[in-house]
């Protein structure tokens, strides 16, 4: 199975929230972000992120939970 890493930052449109020091994961079934926040009480959905990752580029995510 192969698991690709690209470090970025992940940005929340139309508010000032950034996720610096993100890491998207690409494997062979699935795209998903870690952020390494602490996720106890924090669960919110966004309906569009963007992100920008060395070595992938700009990335949009849709209907997201984080």
């Amino acid at each position: 199975m192969r698991n690709d890493r690209y470090f970025g930052t992940v940005y929340i449109p139309k508010t000032t929230k950034c996720f610096e020091s993100a890491w998207l994961v690409v494997n062979s079934d699935e795209i998903y972000i870690e952020t390494g926040l602490d996720k106890r009480g924090l669960i919110e959905d966004w309906p569009i992120l963007f992100g920008i990752f060395t070595g992938y580029g700009n990335v949009t995510f849709i209907n997201c939970s984080i």
